[in-house]
């Protein structure tokens, strides 16, 4: 898929998942640029999560729970909400026995 400049959208990294939305849209995960939506109409591509230069950009997989965008990533999980347009992050915590075992999820 061409972006609107003519250039290959993610064509420096994997691609590692996608999810489609609304009927013009889609997620996309990559292994170094994080969770992404595109506009495939206008091929505007939309910067989600998690924040640029976190180990959380390498995105092993995305999946859609209603209306929220679940990706695991070498820094835990992040939750997308389309409604509100939220990030919250889980993580692993030593101290809470009820976290997330581990940081990096598959």
């Amino acid at each position: 898929m061409l972006g609107n400049n003519g250039q290959p959208l993610f064509s420096n990294t994997r691609v590692s998942g996608i999810v489609c939305a609304e009927q013009n849209q889609i997620f996309v995960s990559t292994e170094t640029s994080g969770v992404n939506m595109v506009n495939i109409n206008t091929r505007e591509v939309t910067h989600l999560m998690p924040e640029t230069g976190v180990k959380g950009n390498n995105t092993h997989s995305i999946i859609r729970n209603e209306n929220e965008l679940w990706a695991a990533t070498e820094d835990g999980l992040y939750i997308y909400e389309m409604l509100t347009q939220k990030v919250r992050h889980y993580k692993y915590e030593s101290s809470n026995p009820f976290s997330l075992s581990d940081d990096p999820l598959q």
